[in-house]
């Protein structure tokens, strides 16, 4: 008997420059203070000898600068909402469990504060090139 791999295609969904300031502003929410000077440590090493070239190393300290810029403004720009629809954003990330506002309807609400959200990183200096 004669098996033939059958290669399965996945479906590439390019992500939204909202949803990609959004994924980096929840991770920002997850890194624990305290571990920074090791993270970025660890951040140094390569596959091959464990400390990285000096390519390695601006690259990636450049590319973590940018997402740090862009956490930084999308935080900015979320506590600038209002409450509801940030505590919408918050849950829709995970950031937060409940859903605070009973009276509303979350689904509504968040796509009220995505729509809002997205015009103000539009207009952020850091943010905006994302939206090009």
């Amino acid at each position: 008997m004669n098996r033939v791999a059958r290669v399965i295609p996945v479906n590439y969904i390019e992500e939204s420059p909202l949803d990609l300031c959004l994924r980096l502003w929840a991770k920002s929410k997850q890194v624990d203070d305290k571990d920074l000077g090791i993270q970025k440590r660890f951040s140094l090493k390569s596959d091959y000898d464990g400390y990285g070239s000096n390519d390695t190393y601006q690259s990636d300290s450049s590319q973590s600068r940018r997402d740090n810029e862009i956490a930084d403004a999308t935080e900015a720009m979320i506590m600038s909402l209002t409450g509801c629809h940030r505590w919408a954003i918050q849950r829709s990330m995970n950031v937060c469990r409940v859903w605070n506002y009973p009276q509303l309807n979350y689904l509504n609400e968040l796509e009220a504060a995505r729509a809002e959200l997205e015009k103000k990183l539009r207009n952020n200096l850091a943010t905006r090139t994302e939206f090009c």
